[in-house]
């Protein structure tokens, strides 16, 4: 039971890597100058101070850029010398990883995360200089797993990953015809796979129903493969506004990573300042903002009405569809409210730990929902509806659709 914890993969989408820090304690130090510039070396038996190190480490990065410490129950901040000694109390670097993944932990956020072997292996992360530091490490991290019962194979690994994203198209949807030249049923299993050409030819099958229900409920996310739907539907003008701690890793996205199209100011020059959370008033400087108008490339032939059913389970870019329907009017949602993750873009953060070469994922800008709440916390539905069963709001939202109640 306890392997299978720490064997976790947290759901996460194909993301953009930025270079890890040497040394966060420094907050005043260029980013840019804490590249790794030495040779990537093995892992070894990792000593008590360079576990301490790491653990250091991470916390002042947390500190500085981590986004979603305030909306929570735990604070995290004041738990260091907790888990700093739980750490540094640790017989070997298994029992260090599990330590460092239990101070993650928690946190209820999917989006934050250490990297096992497994996760490394499996995920596209390009072959930048982090990443090459990182995978000399994780072929000892691997061992380390082994050893302790895994089986870890990177190949292997690898091909069920491209296997299961890029192959299994047709069955990660279901489509139903509820009621005859009226009414479509949709329902997208993940977005880790991508089914756009599967929908697209279902959408154009049903191009003439007034009607077409998409249940996305239980989808916790993946690729944002469901633009390639809903951004070839009709013209739309569509908002962002994101907010940044200023951290030296925020910072340097900010200067490297940001297409053109965003804008950048002090967070008090954001319209609704006075109207926002004291802890993002007093924790966050920048106010990052882009408008644009979405034209279809590939336009889609189908104009009925849209609606989209929601429950908690509903996560990461899931949820950035949620709240794309609600701010452009393309979709009514129906049923409760999300989980949330969908609009901390842009990509997520990583680095790696300087002893260990551990890759740490984490949420370095907050997004604000459709409502203008933390998209830490949910986005709430257009219609909200509370079901027993996964029938039932299917059933509801055919009767909202009929009444007229939308």
């Amino acid at each position: 039971m306890v392997k299978k914890l720490f064997c976790l993969i947290l759901m996460g989408l194909i993301i953009t890597l930025l270079v890890g820090c040497e040394d966060a304690e420094k907050s005043e130090q260029e980013f840019d100058e804490v590249i790794p510039k030495e040779e990537p070396t093995e892992l070894e038996e990792l000593t008590e101070e360079e576990k301490v190190e790491d653990f250091k480490y991470m916390y002042n990065i947390m500190k500085e850029n981590y986004v979603n410490l305030y909306d929570i129950d735990t604070d995290w901040l004041d738990m260091k010398a907790h888990f700093k000694a739980s750490v540094k109390d640790t017989d070997d670097n298994y029992e260090f990883y599990q330590q460092m993944y239990n101070s993650l932990r928690v946190i209820d956020d999917l989006h934050l995360g250490i990297y096992d072997p497994k996760m490394f292996y499996s995920k596209e992360l390009g072959s930048g200089e982090i990443i090459k530091f990182a995978d000399k490490k994780y072929h000892g991290w691997k061992e380390v797993f082994n050893e302790e019962g895994y089986d870890i194979d990177p190949e292997q690994l690898r091909d069920e990953e491209k296997e299961k994203r890029y192959e299994g198209g047709a069955a990660n949807i279901d489509t139903e015809i509820i009621e005859e030249d009226q009414i479509a049923y949709l329902h997208i299993n993940s977005f880790e796979i991508d089914s756009s050409e599967e929908i697209r030819n279902f959408m154009e099958e049903i191009s003439d129903y007034p009607y077409l229900i998409i249940d996305i409920r239980g989808n916790l996310g993946g690729q944002r493969y469901w633009k390639d739907v809903f951004h070839n539907l009709e013209e739309v003008d569509y908002k962002s506004y994101l907010f940044s701690k200023g951290g030296d890793l925020a910072n340097y996205f900010l200067e490297h990573k940001v297409s053109e199209d965003y804008n950048i100011d002090d967070i008090k020059e954001y319209p609704g300042y006075e109207d926002l959370p004291d802890h993002i008033q007093e924790n966050f400087e920048d106010y990052i903002w882009k408008e644009k108008t979405i034209e279809p490339e590939d336009p889609l032939d189908f104009s009925g009405e849209i609606f989209i059913l929601t429950d908690r389970n509903v996560y990461s870019s899931s949820d950035r569809l949620v709240n794309f329907a609600r701010k452009t009017d393309l979709a009514t949602v129906v049923g409760t409210r999300t989980r949330g993750g969908g609009m901390n873009g842009p990509p997520r953060l990583f680095y790696s730990l300087p002893n260990s070469g551990l890759l740490i994922e984490f949420e370095g800008f907050l997004g604000l929902n459709a409502d203008g709440k933390n998209s830490y916390v949910g986005t709430e539905p257009d219609i909200e509806v509370e079901t027993q069963t996964h029938q039932e709001l299917i059933d509801e939202t055919v009767e909202i659709i009929e009444e007229g109640r939308y």
